[in-house]
């Protein structure tokens, strides 16, 4: 009986593990059915309006990786600004990649294009945050067939290994970067950076120029790296950047430790703005 008992458990162990294998699913997503990828926290969310209308959203996110497919879909994402997309397709899939479903989004538009914030002492891969809107979207049963994907064995961009660049302004000591938008369109992006106290000094004075009209727009880059920080694997320009605010905050505590040191300010939080943000993939 004792025997008996063990063997059922067992069963049920097996039976409980394949039943949440064949329910597990992964997602994907593709332009006009080119350049298949993966992405994560995939939320959809139909909603009717006071038009009695249906309106289809989904937003997800794409970890970034080296690779032409995620670059493609990036600078496709990337250009649809102020126009209509013709078809995103978002696909579920079993862990063994067979589609079991897809949802065909049609004429809409992107409504969110965000890079993550990048962190100096983030050990996390560093992902792109996407939202779409849509008044049309059909349903389409998968065939069970495999999805076919690009090697994705490629080096990761991890939210650490960034350089950031702008004119001749010191900026090697930048740990942090956030805001950023690739929507595109004419509206400028507004987005702030984090760098060392010891750095300050000529942004503060860029903030006093452009203070007295003297409005001085600065070219950049931010330079997202392979986990060997030898290899740029996507190049993000800034255009026409301007400084918008500069801010600080003084620890009281050091002083209350050393009445006679001076103020010290260890970290700058700097707004910017470009009018124009484009990523590319390194070549």
């Amino acid at each position: 009986m004792k025997m008996f008992k063990t063997v059922t458990a067992i069963f049920f162990c097996i039976l409980m593990v394949s039943n949440s294998k064949l329910n597990a699913q992964r997602s994907f997503m593709s332009i006009d059915y080119r350049d298949i990828i993966p992405i994560t926290d995939l939320v959809v969310n139909d909603i009717i309006g006071d038009d009695n209308k249906i309106t289809y959203t989904a937003s997800f996110s794409i970890l970034m990786r080296q690779g032409d497919n995620i670059k493609n879909i990036l600078s496709g994402l990337q250009s649809f600004a102020g126009r209509q997309f013709s078809s995103i397709i978002i696909s579920r899939a079993s862990i063994e990649n067979r589609l079991a479903e897809e949802r065909i989004y049609q004429s809409g538009t992107i409504e969110v294009l965000n890079l993550a914030e990048l962190d100096a002492t983030s050990k996390d891969m560093l992902r792109v945050q996407v939202e779409l809107k849509a008044n049309q979207m059909s349903v389409q049963q998968g065939s069970g067939q495999a999805i076919a994907l690009a090697n994705t064995k490629v080096k990761p961009v991890l939210a650490s290994n960034f350089q950031f660049e702008l004119g001749k302004l010191p900026a090697r000591r930048v740990s942090n970067v956030s805001g950023l938008n690739f929507k595109g369109g004419n509206q400028p992006v507004d987005f702030t950076i984090e760098l060392s106290g010891a750095d300050a000094k000529e942004w503060h004075a860029w903030l006093q120029q452009n203070g007295r009209g003297q409005t001085r727009k600065e070219q950049g880059r931010l330079l997202l790296m392979a986990p060997d920080f030898k290899e740029v694997l996507y190049d993000i320009n800034l255009q026409d950047v301007i400084i918008t605010s500069y801010s600080y905050q003084i620890n009281d505590n050091d002083a209350a430790q050393n009445p006679d040191a001076q103020a010290t300010i260890k970290k700058v939080t700097i707004g910017l703005r470009a009018s124009t943000v484009l990523i590319n993939a390194a070549k």
